[in-house]
């Protein structure tokens, strides 16, 4: 027979081991979701999201916002990705200093997360902070609501100027005024003629603009800059088909 002091520590333990149950169990989501992103698994990252049309994922940096509200949008996007982009990204995934509240079936989070081992630049890390909203729906836990933004591009330096302006120009392009991003980005071409990042996204302007051989030469320069970018392997390629 249990004691009453045994009966006493269990009952005050329950809600803190429960607690810690959940707060691992959402841990572990926060990490499937990019790396079955980076593994081009579509149907584990699908599996992180709640499907719903007011679930939304949006990205900030200085210079640029870019958000896409509604499961369809946001998947679209991503599986849009997974189409041109179908080989898996060996990318190095590190998340701490975790924030995480906990109401019954609803929960917030807030962490910091680096991207390392690109393949085109292997000494870069990506660091980003992290604000998440969690559902429970059917005993698991479920991205609702994702903003990522990089708090080292508020800082003043030269390459924050190069990718400002950068953030810009594709800000430009998400909002279908490609000739004006092409202004911004042939600027930071001329501002930055040793950035091969320059190149590749001016590149990649004018292939939207349906501009096949300014593209080729940029994605050409890039690639002459930096021969690890794979990026710009594929997309000559495909303006070469």
């Amino acid at each position: 027979m249990i004691s009453l002091f045994a009966f006493l520590i269990v009952s005050a333990l329950g809600p803190v081991l429960a607690q810690t149950s959940e707060e691992a169990a959402i841990k572990k989501l926060l990490k499937d979701a990019p790396t079955a992103f980076f593994k081009r698994d579509a149907a584990a990252w699908q599996a992180t999201w709640k499907h719903a049309p007011e679930v939304s994922s949006s990205r900030m940096n200085s210079g640029f916002y870019f958000s896409a509200m509604g499961w369809d949008k946001i998947s679209e996007g991503v599986l849009k990705t997974f189409k041109d982009d179908p080989k898996p990204v060996p990318i190095e995934i590190v998340q701490e200093n975790h924030v995480i509240r906990i109401d019954t079936k609803l929960a917030t989070a807030e962490f910091d997360q680096t991207l390392s081992n690109f393949p085109d630049e292997p000494a870069t890390k990506f660091k980003t902070r992290q604000y998440v909203v969690l559902q429970k729906e059917n005993n698991q836990w479920k991205l609702v609501s994702q903003v990522s933004t990089n708090p080292e591009s508020y800082v003043d330096n030269d390459v924050n100027v190069e990718g400002r302006m950068n953030a810009t120009g594709y800000s430009l392009l998400f909002a279908k005024k490609v000739d004006e991003a092409i202004e911004v980005l042939t600027l930071n071409v001329k501002l930055f003629p040793n950035a091969w990042n320059t190149y590749d996204s001016l590149g990649e302007a004018y292939a939207m603009k349906g501009n096949k051989d300014l593209a080729i030469k940029n994605y050409e320069k890039s690639m002459e800059l930096n021969p690890k970018n794979d990026n710009g392997k594929l997309a000559l390629v495909k303006l070469k088909e």
